[in-house]
């Protein structure tokens, strides 16, 4: 009835995580060396890269993470489960600081001037990254939403 055992779609969306995850790291670490100053042409030429990157890999990946992840959830039967809404917020989380993240990077492509963007943000989104996999693995009898 699903075409997918379970264990293919743990593997595709935990692949689509890991895509995710890299180009989302790898874009919070280089957007603050690009939020001090003008842009030097090898750094516009490394922001146009990331860009395209962002948008061919992360972002499609980020899709994918949801694609895969809801249906894992349903076909496991879990939407009723705490522990899930609260990973579902998490991730939402996690999907809009992205997005941030990609407008940020279109803004200074385009050579407009945005606010600087410290680690912080990115050590953030990390722990909520932890939070996450925590909830996955642990699958706490949290009461649902």
């Amino acid at each position: 009835m699903y075409l997918l055992p379970y264990q293919a779609l743990l593997g595709l969306h935990l692949l689509a995580v890991a895509l995710f995850l890299a180009g989302f790291v790898i874009t919070g670490l280089s957007l603050p060396s690009w939020t001090r100053g003008p842009l030097t042409p090898g750094q516009h030429e490394a922001l146009h890269r990331l860009r395209s990157m962002n948008s061919l890999i992360s972002t499609p990946a980020l899709a994918f993470v949801w694609l895969f992840g809801g249906w894992m959830a349903l076909q496991a039967g879990w939407y009723e489960a705490g522990w899930l809404q609260w990973k579902v917020i998490l991730v939402a989380i996690l999907s809009l600081l992205h997005f941030q993240q990609g407008r940020t990077l279109k803004r200074l492509d385009g050579g407009a001037a945005v606010r600087a963007v410290g680690l912080r943000a990115l050590a953030a989104s990390l722990l909520v990254v932890a939070f996450i996999a925590t909830l996955v693995i642990a699958k706490p009898d949290l009461p649902p939403l």
